[in-house]
């Protein structure tokens, strides 16, 4: 949760400096938070921030990097 409301912060303070009055603006500050659904799911950024706390971090399926993990799951790039 706490990276979830720190998320959350830095989207506010970036709509704020467009400015306070802007539509975007304010359907933003109605909106509930994106990063954190009331039935606990998490967004993306949410997950991948979690994950660079341990050192990892998220990688698209379809991205060059997962072609070998694609190919055989149990694939360490420490062993290659």
């Amino acid at each position: 949760m706490t990276i979830a409301r720190h998320l959350d912060e830095q989207e506010r303070q970036a709509m704020m400096e467009m400015g306070h009055e802007t539509p975007e603006f304010l359907k933003y500050m109605a909106e509930d938070s994106g990063n954190v659904g009331d039935d606990g799911n998490f967004s993306l950024q949410v997950l991948s921030e979690a994950l660079n706390t341990w050192g990892l971090r998220a990688v698209p399926l379809r991205s060059p990097e997962a072609v070998d993990y694609l190919q055989d799951p149990t694939y360490s790039r420490r062993a290659a």
